[in-house]
């Protein structure tokens, strides 16, 4: 007990990450980084963003000079106001998600073969204004093939590639897939609209 005697300290330390194995890291007042192992972590249910004192103590030496002290016990809450918290932000729904993908898709451009459009480019339109993912388009783009509301083209480009497919494509109809003359593409065409 008497070589820890002087390297302990209590030390206000805002708990910055805590990671999902169950250790963290916070900064104390000094801007000097504390370490905290699993267990001490789960004893004392840390969470991000708290500010408490902690007891701390040097860290082992290899870990030193990039994280100086290890937290080993809790004190009081600290003094330092709470961090402020973004805003929630708000998830859409499968209906909205499917709204903004069919006006994608019904958008027209001067050449017929770009009214079929890839995942990636209709998550790249919606991403920036409508905080949608590439995951949330895919979903939404199977959803509405299922409900027989858009049609997909899977393209290989050679055997032996993938099950899945090269490239696949989606539209609101058949005729970007197709020229557009071909009786074959018309007749289908009429047989979606009446069934």
């Amino acid at each position: 007990m008497q070589q820890l005697k002087g390297l302990i300290e209590y030390q206000d330390v805002y708990v910055e990450k805590m990671f999902p194995q169950g250790h963290g890291f916070g900064v104390n007042t000094e801007g000097e980084s504390v370490f905290f192992d699993p267990i001490f972590a789960k004893k004392h249910s840390l969470e991000e963003g708290s500010f408490q004192t902690f007891v701390v103590v040097p860290n082992a030496h290899e870990q030193r000079d990039r994280t100086p002290w290890r937290a080993v016990g809790a004190g009081t809450n600290g003094t330092a106001p709470a961090p402020i918290q973004e805003p929630a932000r708000r998830v859409m729904d499968s209906d909205e998600v499917d709204r903004l993908v069919l006006d994608i898709l019904s958008e027209t451009h001067d050449d017929v073969n770009e009214d079929a459009w890839l995942c990636g480019e209709i998550a790249y339109e919606l991403q920036e204004d409508h905080e949608v993912d590439g995951q949330m388009v895919s979903n939404s783009l199977h959803r509405l093939f299922n409900q027989g509301r858009v049609v997909k083209s899977i393209t290989h480009q050679r055997p032996g590639l993938s099950a899945r497919g090269s490239f696949v494509r989606w539209a609101l109809t058949s005729a970007p897939f197709f020229p557009p003359t071909s009786k074959e593409v018309i007749d289908m065409e009429k047989s979606i609209e009446e069934g």
